[in-house]
């Protein structure tokens, strides 16, 4: 330890050390009491490496006794916690990625499944309410030859076809389609022009389109027999 100035005084400093005698003169102060805790470590250091430059001491001081405030890390338990927080809101971002990119799609899909759906329901409603000849398989090879809505109940087919040809269209495949012609199962229309469901003189054309990804459209309308 440092001792008090005057004689007898031991300097822990080799006198030709003029770097340490400017940074740590408290090491000849009076009284012990008075030395910095760090000046009094820096001492009892020289003290001990007498032959030590003044400044590898104080490196090697330093990076021993820095703040622990300045030089700490993390510890296995904040590693641990930080890597299950972000794996948590990881896996929760690429989930939500993961079902935008399947979906992204599907309004493209559910478009042209309403168009392939209005197309056939128009095509059935422009064709005569009453029976003109004799029911027809409802199969695509009969197609063409439909002459009332009837024709087309329970029709089904696997792919889009054009009304006149056995090849599906291109890029429809995917798709498929079926047709029900039922009697309308409710009265339809004002009072003064009521149709009643007895009357038989409406019929629910129901058209369902079935997509990929198993989207499906189904569009319904009426057919009433105001003409032939």
């Amino acid at each position: 330890m440092c001792t008090s100035s005057g004689a007898g005084v031991s300097n822990p400093f080799h006198q030709n050390d003029d770097m340490k005698r400017r940074l740590f003169p408290s090491c000849v102060v009076a009284s012990p009491c008075r030395i910095p805790h760090t000046a009094a470590g820096l001492c009892l250091a020289w003290r001990k490496n007498p032959s030590v430059s003044s400044v590898t001491i104080l490196m090697e001081w330093t990076t021993r006794h820095a703040s622990p405030a300045g030089l700490r890390g993390f510890s296995l338990i904040e590693v641990i916690v930080f890597i299950l927080v972000v794996s948590v809101a990881l896996a929760g971002v690429l989930s939500v990625m993961n079902l935008t990119t399947q979906r992204s799609a599907d309004p493209l899909i559910r478009k042209q499944a309403i168009a392939v759906a209005e197309s056939m329901l128009e095509e059935v409603s422009l064709h005569d309410f009453a029976v003109t000849s004799a029911p027809v398989a409802p199969i695509q090879a009969n197609r063409q030859s439909f002459d009332d809505i009837g024709d087309y109940n329970n029709f089904t087919t696997s792919g889009i076809y054009p009304i006149d040809s056995a090849t599906p269209i291109t890029g429809l495949t995917g798709y498929s389609v079926s047709v029900s012609v039922s009697v309308a199962a409710a009265d339809l229309g004002p009072a003064a022009s009521l149709i009643t469901a007895a009357s038989g003189n409406a019929s629910l054309i129901t058209v369902t389109v079935t997509g990929p990804d198993n989207v499906s459209v189904v569009l319904a309308g009426y057919r009433t027999a105001y003409g032939p």
